[in-house]
């Protein structure tokens, strides 16, 4: 190989190819000096590439920029020398831009079987406590992946996610100092990053982090639908009672996030008890948007309970009653077609002041 970068930009760019595949396969391989050529902006991208995929230590002395973040955004896991390395270089830059690139290096070589995976584990632990709100966010969907969740993430590490979040998401979104005056700049979407969280909680067994975030009133509202929500792969029979006083508290923002977590809980075989069945046709009455087919398959299991009141016996006539034990949309009675919502309204208001001893 000549000692120079060429004569010509064709010939130099080519060059450069040629010697980012041989770097890979020859670890002292030199370069020449590219940097002392005045260089188009191309052919300059793939010199400082083809530096990077044979020593990435170089990125511990290339000046942040432009140049650098197109040279990195071309470089491929396949293509590295060693593509751990450049992954751990990437990380400890500290540069959002370069930090996300480094994620996409590490699921790229991960799915390829060029990294392992205790090494992405521990490169994306230590990116979700970056300042920025789209690193940790990035972080947190690769977290969430089935090969992830084989060894949790610490409820510790969620927590600080969702709070960090929380002191942010009422400031400018264009960026400010974190807390302590340490200089950092924070940029993103903090709630991108708290519902990353979520999910992340939902998927490594931490119920605990869910119910922070919708029982709390000051958090905003999509996180807290998306907790309740979210709530159903992890909750127990024994907090549906819980989850239907939570949603009780504002219907129309929790009743639909509720009635998912239910059907949720139905599916993996936890039910309501009859005591949960008059709060539950409550939630359901408050919002009219909720699905009565949807309804009538969390309440089935304690549908014998709702006909035992008289007041209710006596406000909805015996036909009337049927689809509390059945489907709504398998309901006939003659030519008409019951409406699960209707029967509900018409009989709620009695049910209710039977008081909950009757």
């Amino acid at each position: 190989m000549p000692d120079s970068p060429g004569s010509s930009p064709e010939e130099s760019l080519l060059l450069a190819r040629l010697h980012a595949r041989i770097a890979v396969r020859r670890p002292a391989h030199r370069l020449p000096d590219w940097r002392a050529g005045r260089l188009p902006v191309r052919v300059r991208i793939a010199w400082l590439r083809a530096e990077l995929l044979g020593d990435p230590a170089v990125l511990r002395t290339e000046p942040v920029g432009e140049l650098l973040y197109r040279a990195v955004r071309e470089c491929r896991a396949a293509d590295a020398h060693r593509p751990d390395r450049l992954v751990a270089e990437l990380v400890d830059t500290g540069d959002p831009v370069l930090q996300i690139e480094a994620l996409r290096l590490a699921r790229d070589g991960l799915h390829a079987g060029l990294l392992a995976p205790a090494f992405v584990r521990g490169r994306l632990l230590h990116l979700v406590d970056a300042p920025d709100h789209d690193v940790v966010t990035g972080a947190l969907h690769a977290l969430a992946e089935p090969w992830a969740a084989v060894t949790p993430v610490a409820q510790a590490a969620l927590t600080r996610v969702v709070e960090r979040a929380e002191e942010d998401g009422g400031r400018d979104g264009s960026g400010y100092e974190g807390p302590g005056g340490n200089g950092k700049r924070r940029s993103g979407d903090p709630a991108a990053s708290v519902a990353a969280a979520l999910v992340v909680a939902a998927r490594h067994g931490h119920p605990a982090v869910l119910w922070s975030v919708a029982e709390n009133p000051a958090a905003a509202p999509a996180p807290r639908r998306r907790a309740v929500e979210l709530l159903g792969e992890r909750a127990e029979r024994t907090d549906i009672g819980r989850l239907v006083e939570l949603a009780a508290t504002d219907p129309l923002l929790l009743a639909g996030p509720a009635l998912a977590c239910l059907r949720a809980l139905h599916r993996r075989g936890h039910f309501p008890a009859e005591r949960d069945a008059g709060p539950l046709l409550a939630l359901a009455l408050a919002d009219h948007t909720l699905p009565a087919q949807d309804v009538a398959t969390v309440l089935y299991t304690c549908r014998h309970r709702m006909p035992d009141r008289p007041p209710l016996r006596q406000a909805v006539p015996d036909a009337a009653r049927v689809p509390l034990g059945r489907h709504p949309a398998g309901v006939r009675t003659g030519r008409t077609r019951l409406a699960f919502g209707r029967i509900c309204a018409s009989g709620m208001p009695l049910y209710l002041r039977s008081g909950p001893g009757y």
